[in-house]
């Protein structure tokens, strides 16, 4: 099967995420990344033989659980990386 364009393109962006293990953002970008394309990997993963063992539902679930974990913690990431206060040099 050939993929279409835009599936290709969704695959493609999954990728581009680079993960580092003291830079916790990249897992958030991974993990929203993952469900937000779950579909997609599912559906296409699924029409090829392959020997990659696909993620179960309670994975996906534990998925969620640390992507909710993590949200307020690029929130607050975000609004200390501003450049609305003093930094010391």
């Amino acid at each position: 099967m050939v993929l279409g364009k835009k599936r290709h393109a969704l695959l493609l962006n999954l990728f581009q995420v680079q993960y580092g293990p003291t830079r916790w953002g990249s897992t958030l970008s991974m993990i929203n990344q993952l469900i937000e394309q779950r579909d997609v990997m599912e559906k296409c993963l699924n029409s090829h033989t392959h020997s990659i063992t696909l993620l179960t539902d309670s994975e996906w679930e534990k998925l969620r659980v640390i992507e909710k974990l993590l949200q307020p913690c690029e929130r607050v990431s975000c609004m200390l990386g501003g450049e609305k206060y003093v930094r010391s040099q």
